[in-house]
């Protein structure tokens, strides 16, 4: 399999990707090229940018087998997780017909006004303060939604703190490949 012409004549990478947008180089870099191999540090990575191509092998037509996931999520029986199959179409028609519905988004909408406006609560404190980390306010935010609509409860710190390691935690696992301190 060839490397990317585009990533080799820069030399290479994950450097040749951030001189423009990214997403802009591996548009460019798709078209007319149904599957190429990136080299993303010491990992060797296989862009597919054509359904026909990705239906020629199952792996690419799936999700990984990650580790830390399969640890955590049950053997990655979730619908984020699962491989592609049979599993996969029935639980992802489960969440749209039962937990994506109008219906159901509707009767959510009171607990996202009310999260945005905590968020911008927080967001008017922080701006008092100089520097405003929206990401972080917007972590909080995400996750104070979530755990109201499933769980009836407002994150707090003990979902905030285990949650944000579990974040962390999947976020170190998937740069392993390219960054080797973090194992």
């Amino acid at each position: 399999m060839p490397l990317a012409p585009l990533l080799c004549s820069g030399g290479g990478g994950v450097q040749s990707l951030s001189r423009t947008l990214p997403h802009s180089s591996l548009r460019a870099l798709a078209a007319g090229r149904p599957v190429v191999m990136l080299r993303l540090g010491w990992a060797n990575t296989v862009v597919i940018s054509t359904a026909d191509a990705a239906r020629e092998d199952s792996a690419f037509a799936s999700r990984p087998r990650l580790t830390v996931p399969r640890r955590l999520l049950y053997g990655c029986t979730d619908i984020a997780f699962a491989p592609h199959g049979a599993y996969w179409r029935t639980a992802r028609k489960a969440s749209v017909l039962h937990l994506l519905c109008p219906a159901r988004v509707q009767g959510y909408r009171a607990v996202r006004e009310e999260e945005v406006g905590e968020l911008l609560r927080l967001v008017e404190v922080a701006a008092s303060g100089g520097v405003v980390r929206l990401s972080e306010l917007l972590s909080v935010f995400a996750k104070d939604v979530a755990g109201q609509i499933v769980l009836g409860i407002r994150g707090g710190d003990l979902t905030s703190s285990v949650l944000g390691g579990l974040h962390l935690c999947l976020d170190l696992k998937r740069m392993e490949p390219y960054v080797p301190r973090v194992s």
